[in-house]
């Protein structure tokens, strides 16, 4: 019997595919940011009536998820949320075929690009 070892990070493919699901996040507006740990980004997004979370832990995964285990922050937080407060996600998208997802605010009339 073999075992199946379960994934670490996911693969170019892999995240594709989580970002087009994602995509359907565009027109959040950002309400908090956390970062509870060094490497981990959670995005407090308000959709309509409802708010649901989007977390992105460097070199391993991003997803949505309606519920976070804390919202302590290390002080890095304050930054991001001085850039992203209420700022509008506009668009979900990957470097090329690389590992890397990129999202798009819009806020004030400017750009930014995380």
């Amino acid at each position: 019997m073999s075992s199946v070892k379960p994934k670490d990070a996911l693969t170019s493919i892999d995240l594709a595919v989580v970002l087009r699901e994602l995509g359907r996040l565009s027109g959040c507006s950002v309400r908090n940011v956390y970062v509870p740990l060094r490497d981990l980004l959670v995005l407090e997004l308000r959709c309509g009536d409802d708010v649901l979370y989007l977390v992105a832990e460097a070199g391993r995964r991003i997803h949505a998820s309606r519920h976070i285990f804390t919202t302590e922050s290390l002080g890095v937080a304050r930054q991001f949320r001085g850039f992203l407060d209420g700022a509008r996600l506009v668009g979900v998208g990957q470097l090329g075929l690389e590992r890397v997802a990129v999202l798009e605010f819009e806020s004030g009339g400017r750009r930014l690009k995380l």
